[in-house]
């Protein structure tokens, strides 16, 4: 009898197959976006009433990660793409190692996003 083979995937973050187990999987993204959401939306005020290092850029982060934070609530496929593409686009800005850490927390967050959001509406067919 020949056991079934394992992925990676699997060895690392365990299988999903379950819908429960699905939307779990992108509850840690999910938490990252809405607080960086958080922090620019603090950036933002900030920079409202004084001018501040980041200009009206904060603003418009703001809404990207509100949307990107939204479309991971709906358990979309896209919001989870994007949020890999915002972690991966973090990453490569540099900075120093505590950035460094964060960001790649961050990136496999959205990897976890998007293996559940992949496998949710994979098994909801």
């Amino acid at each position: 009898m020949t056991k079934p083979k394992t992925s990676l995937n699997n060895l690392l973050w365990g299988p999903i197959e379950s819908l429960e187990v699905a939307q779990k999987a992108r509850l840690p993204s999910l938490c990252l976006t809405l607080c960086g959401a958080g922090v620019w939306g603090m950036i933002a005020v900030n920079g409202l009433f004084s001018p501040s290092l980041y200009g009206y850029w904060s603003v418009l982060y703001v809404v990207v990660l509100s949307l990107v934070a939204w479309g991971l609530y709906k358990m979309r496929k896209e919001a989870a793409i994007v949020a890999l593409v915002v972690a991966l686009l973090g990453l490569l800005s540099g900075g120093g190692y505590l950035k460094l850490g964060a960001d790649l927390i961050m990136l496999l967050a959205a990897v976890a996003a998007i293996r559940g959001t992949l496998a949710y509406s994979l098994l909801n067919r």
